[in-house]
């Protein structure tokens, strides 16, 4: 899928853009292996928070016992788990990596 990347490496620019020195094989995997992860850990709030939530509640007993408020109840959770927790897991993540001289190509 992004064999482009890995192939044939991907723009090394300094930190404001205004720069480039060349394409880097080295860091176009450092990228993929990056982009991987966060693709990885970027969802797990959504997926798990709301149910974390929703098992505190019933262990607590405050979960609803009918239907209709219960429903709308896991709805609002897992509205707030993608409304607050997802941009914050992206953010985590940099958009930008700074990269040693030394970890690239010899003539980097």
């Amino acid at each position: 899928m992004r064999q482009k990347e890995i192939r044939d490496g991907i723009d090394l620019e300094n930190e404001d853009g205004s720069i480039k020195y060349g394409k880097s094989q080295i860091a176009g995997k450092q990228a993929i292996m990056q982009t991987s992860a966060t693709r990885f850990f970027m969802p797990f709030p959504a997926i798990f928070g709301p149910a974390l939530a929703g098992g505190m509640l019933m262990h607590y007993k405050l979960w609803p016992k009918r239907q209709v408020p219960a429903k709308i109840l896991e709805l609002s959770l897992v509205t707030f788990s993608l409304v607050v927790s997802l941009p914050l897991a992206i953010a985590l993540f940099e958009d930008r990596c700074v990269l040693p001289a030394s970890d690239l190509e010899p003539q980097f």
